[in-house]
């Protein structure tokens, strides 16, 4: 299991920090977690891996994570893109938030970055 603490920041300078725990070897599921309140609707959910390209080269080059609400959900309402690599987790990368998880922070492009290499 990996777990890490990301920074995830909007175009207005906006930040909080959320840690997401993911398989070994890009499991598909995993969980995350709000270590701030108020900037999004939610505080906690499931993790999935979404492959950007087909074949196999490209699902194991890089892989977007999407977090959803709750283990149940079928919504997501964030994508960190390219968050898992050939090496492992990435530094940083883009991705988005979607406007129903929004309460203070500025929907759609966000970037993300690792502030820890493991929990």
């Amino acid at each position: 299991m990996s777990k890490h603490i990301v920074s995830i920041s909007d175009e207005d300078g906006k930040a909080f920090k959320i840690t997401v725990s993911i398989g070994f070897l890009g499991s598909s599921i995993g969980s995350w977690h709000s270590l701030e309140v108020g900037r999004i609707r939610y505080t906690q959910g499931k993790v999935l891996y979404m492959d950007e390209t087909e074949g196999f080269f490209g699902s194991f080059l890089s892989r977007h994570i999407l977090l959803f609400d709750s283990p149940q959900s079928q919504n997501y309402g964030m994508r960190l893109n390219d968050y898992y690599g050939f090496a492992g987790v990435n530094d940083q990368g883009m991705g988005y938030l979607y406007q129903p998880w929004v309460l203070d922070f500025k929907p759609y492009r966000i970037s993300w970055a690792l502030m820890d290499w493991e929990l």
